[in-house]
């Protein structure tokens, strides 16, 4: 009697149908996620060809990732071997640092980028945003700034060339040369402690002073009161308004208006230039004397006076030093003599010399 409940070609389909129910369930479990609670270690190449989530990874060899890889911790490299990026490091967030300290230019424009010691930039800084220095700023080459430049310490510039407006709201202290292609406008006090020279021109519109040499080359031209408290030398002609002149080469004054003097008009006779005589001369450049009249037709002596019954009067000195005086006084009219001069009758005063003074 046969005890097996099962014949061989039953024993033989339950273990093909356990063997494959097995692989199901193996099969199914791959499909999913795997996980491996002990090291795995391969001794060819690991292909994943899927996302790999890693608590940790170790690689002493070389490692290929074909597309992203995403670091939430450290990424250390103990080699001293070169890390190649074919298509670089983008860092999203945050920046690339060494022992701590962020390092490289151009970073993400949402983020804002600290420095706490000295950065070293061998290549250009481009800034689109606003940027704060609160330490030296140190340019061993141009600066350009396409807006405004903001400087609110003290600035050392071995040059300065500016390519339109600048405002210094503070003292300019220059230890060169300061060159301007157009106008510089001053808002308040320019205070110059050494030699300037100004090639273009100089237009001042309010007060200025010159407690030292003011040498000009070129005109001098005041709009208003020009005050001058010393000695004010002219090298070349000077010109009033076209209507006076003074001429350097000689000294010669020339006017079209009268000379009108509350003092006294001043003619010295010490020649520069001995035996040449220095005097007042009237319708001429060259005095005979100290007072000299020459004209064309008749030259007339007119001496009168605006107070009532004063006359008038010379006064000679004669050669052993005494004046004297020559004058008509108010009987000389009445001794008058008449006589026929020039086919008319004229009164006749004889001139008489006294001893004396006009005044």
């Amino acid at each position: 009697m046969n005890s097996s409940i099962l014949n061989n070609k039953q024993r033989y389909a339950v273990v093909v149908l356990s063997v494959m129910l097995s692989l199901m369930v193996v099969f199914a479990a791959v499909q999913g996620a795997t996980t491996i609670s002990s090291n795995v270690s391969t001794g060819g190449t690991l292909s994943v060809t899927g996302l790999s989530s890693l608590t940790g990874f170790i690689s002493s060899a070389s490692s290929t990732v074909n597309g992203a890889l995403t670091v939430t911790g450290t990424l250390t490299a103990s080699s001293s071997a070169t890390s190649t990026a074919a298509n670089g490091f983008n860092l999203m967030n945050g920046c690339f640092s060494i022992a701590g300290t962020c390092i490289g230019g151009t970073t993400s424009p949402n983020v804002a980028n600290t420095w706490t010691v000295l950065q070293t930039f061998s290549g250009n800084l481009l800034a689109t945003g606003s940027t704060t220095v609160s330490g030296q700023f140190m340019v061993s080459s141009p600066l350009q700034a396409s807006s405004t430049l903001l400087v609110t310490g003290l600035s050392n510039l071995t040059g300065y060339i500016s390519s339109a407006s600048s405002t210094i709201a503070g003292p300019l202290q220059l230890a060169g040369a300061l060159q301007a292609s157009s106008s510089v406008t001053m808002g308040s006090t320019l205070s110059v402690t050494s030699l300037a020279s100004l090639v273009g021109g100089y237009v001042s519109t309010a007060s200025s002073t010159a407690v030292s040499h003011l040498n000009v080359s070129g005109q001098l031209n005041a709009s208003s009161t020009m005050a001058v408290t010393g000695v004010a030398t002219h090298y070349g002609d000077l010109n009033v308004n076209g209507q006076a002149t003074t001429t350097a080469t000689n000294g010669n004054f020339a006017t079209a208006g009268a000379i009108n003097s509350n003092g006294s008009i001043v003619a010295s006779s010490t020649a520069s230039v001995a035996p040449t005589l220095r005097g007042v001369g009237v319708a001429t450049s060259t005095p005979a004397g100290e007072l000299s009249a020459t004209g064309s037709a008749t030259t007339t002596l007119y001496m009168t006076t605006t107070k009532a019954i004063t006359g008038g009067c010379i006064q000679l000195m004669a050669t052993n030093g005494t004046m004297y005086r020559m004058y008509i006084g108010a009987t000389d009219s009445t001794a008058m003599a008449t006589s026929t001069v020039r086919g008319g009758t004229l009164a006749q005063v004889f001139a008489v010399w006294e001893a004396g003074s006009c005044k």
